[in-house]
């Protein structure tokens, strides 16, 4: 297994603008199931802004955490 851990930046952007992260400091973590992982769930940083949009990258999102480094690392298979 590879470990990664979560980013301290919103990793959010919209369709279509790859490389134009949101940026701004994370405060929570979307998490998604994943086929990928060996936990079964994906983790991805977000800041409030980000996380209130529905669409896009978190199309899919099961739920918000508060970011947690040592809880949220993908675990790759």
């Amino acid at each position: 297994m590879n470990p990664s851990p979560v980013h301290t930046h919103c990793t959010f952007a919209h369709s279509g603008t790859y490389g134009h992260e949101c940026g701004a400091p994370a405060t929570l973590t979307a998490i998604r199931n994943s086929t990928k992982t060996s936990t079964g769930l994906y983790y991805a940083a977000r800041c409030t802004k980000c996380a209130a949009i529905q669409l896009g990258e978190n199309s899919g999102v099961r739920f918000f955490e508060p970011r947690n480094p040592e809880k949220h690392v993908n675990q790759w298979i």
